[in-house]
């Protein structure tokens, strides 16, 4: 059995696009899983989204699930926290800017020390969008390449809201 922590992306919900049908998914599985409530407000905060991330639990059956930002989030609560995972999987994954005035700046102003990360994991795999109208696909790649992870291209064009759940499960 599993913990599964699936983080959601800015302007989103537990209950919004796949979340909760994947939490539901892995429940009947017999995982534990939690959809953290994350501020969804247009200019989030790192520091506000830390404090509720750092209340979940990490171990080694851990799987975090990011998406969007929330993989962004996930890698700096990994990092944060430095406890060895099972598994990370990023959605719509990047580590810079993604435009000029990002609203979300804060999350990637800081480099991330890969290195470290990629020793706080079993396995990294990141899957994004050859056409995602937000992240562009280089930047899912660069993250994949200093992560040493399985890079997993999706042929949806929605920004990993609607796609095939199969995707996340059969990396798990």
């Amino acid at each position: 059995m599993k913990n599964a922590i699936i983080v959601h992306g800015r302007r989103a919900q537990p209950e919004m696009h796949w979340f909760f049908e994947e939490k539901e998914l892995l429940e009947k599985k017999g995982h534990t899983v939690t959809v953290p409530k994350l501020t969804d407000d247009e200019y989030p905060k790192l520091k506000d989204w830390m404090e509720v991330l750092e209340k979940e639990y990490l171990d080694e059956n851990t799987v975090l699930i990011g998406h969007s930002l929330g993989a962004v989030a996930a890698l700096r609560l990994l990092e944060k926290k430095n406890i060895k995972v099972d598994r990370v999987i990023l959605l719509a994954g990047y580590s810079k800017d993604l435009r000029k005035n990002y609203q979300a700046h804060e999350f990637v102003a800081d480099p991330f020390d890969w290195g470290k990360l990629r020793k706080l994991a079993n396995k990294f795999t990141l899957i994004n969008e050859k056409n995602d109208p937000n992240v562009k696909f280089e930047l899912g790649e660069e993250v994949a390449e200093k992560l040493g992870a399985e890079l997993v291209v999706s042929d949806t064009e929605n920004h990993m809201h609607h796609f095939d759940l199969d995707i996340i499960n059969a990396r798990l």
